[in-house]
């Protein structure tokens, strides 16, 4: 009888093993599915908070053209009256620069020459006080050198010790008359910067008031498209009643572990998977055992 109980045991010996190996591969699928990234709720901020989180370690630079064309009155306002082209561009940074939260600020303006009026700061007082008295005449010289604006606003980025994120936005009509408004987006996106390119008036055109000769002046949408395309940018429509809103698209980057994006299908069906293949050899663990117990009993 113990001869071949001991024979019995030998025989089971690998039925043993076996179940250990499925129990621990069982182990090991879990936790393989464990270490996948999850879904994450959204954290829900009160509106104060959300908005400083908002401009946390964010970097912005404002840049206007103040070229006679932008005192073109062809533009309209947030509740529907007409302005100036500038006029309504200064409005809507306004409205960016409140709701930029945390973020840093800066100003760039150019007519021929781009000259950078504001450093980066995070004195929203002084910045909006700037750009409640920007007038045409706030930078000299003739004509519209876009080039050396977008160079001028890109050049407030610190070249060491780049933000989290950096927005550049340039207001203007996008008639140029010196320069290449595309070689100067190209750099400034080789800093590391978010392009955003707001156009003000309108496609009609209007004539430029104290000029003479008369002449007319007109948004080039399609031109400020396509650079926006380009350099995967924004463009946004500065006549739209949502052109505020718009505008802060490009600060909506959240810190690196609040706007980690969520787990894509594919991730989804392998945890599936690895949890289904963890409970068949779960399952497949107890059947070696059971005919252990069955061998035991019948002997």
């Amino acid at each position: 009888m113990s001869v071949r109980f001991a024979e019995s045991k030998q025989r089971l010996r690998p039925r043993r093993l076996l179940s250990r190996a499925f129990f621990f591969s069982a182990l090991a699928l879990l936790a393989c599915a464990l270490a996948l990234p999850g879904r994450r709720s959204p954290r829900v901020q009160p509106n104060a908070a959300r908005d400083e989180a908002r401009g946390a370690g964010t970097q912005l630079v404002m840049a206007f053209d103040l070229s006679r064309s932008m005192l073109c009155e062809d533009s309209a306002g947030a509740s529907g009256e007409t302005l100036s082209r500038l006029d309504a561009a200064a409005a809507l940074a306004r409205g960016l620069a409140d709701a930029a939260g945390d973020a840093e600020i800066a100003v760039a303006i150019g007519k021929s020459r781009g000259v950078l009026a504001v450093p980066l700061t995070h004195d929203k007082s002084s910045v909006q006080g700037f750009l409640r008295s920007l007038t045409e005449a706030s930078a000299s010289g003739r004509g519209t050198n876009i080039e050396s604006l977008v160079d001028a606003a890109a050049g407030a980025f610190p070249e060491r010790f780049p933000s989290q994120r950096r927005v550049l936005v340039l207001f203007t009509d996008g008639e140029a008359h010196e320069g290449t408004l595309d070689k100067a987006l190209a750099r400034a996106a080789e800093r590391g910067a978010v392009l955003c390119l707001a156009g003000l008036g309108s496609d009609e055109g209007t004539l430029v008031p104290g000029l003479e000769p008369p002449a007319l002046s007109a948004r080039q949408s399609a031109l400020l498209k396509k650079a926006a395309e380009d350099h995967k940018g924004f463009y946004v429509d500065g006549n739209t009643p949502d052109a505020g809103a718009a505008l802060q698209i490009p600060l909506a980057g959240a810190p690196p572990e609040d706007s980690a994006p969520p787990p894509s299908a594919s991730l989804d069906r392998l945890r599936q998977a690895l949890i289904l293949a963890a409970l068949l050899c779960l399952a497949l663990s107890q059947v070696p055992r059971f005919r252990f117990r069955q061998g035991t009993i019948n002997a």
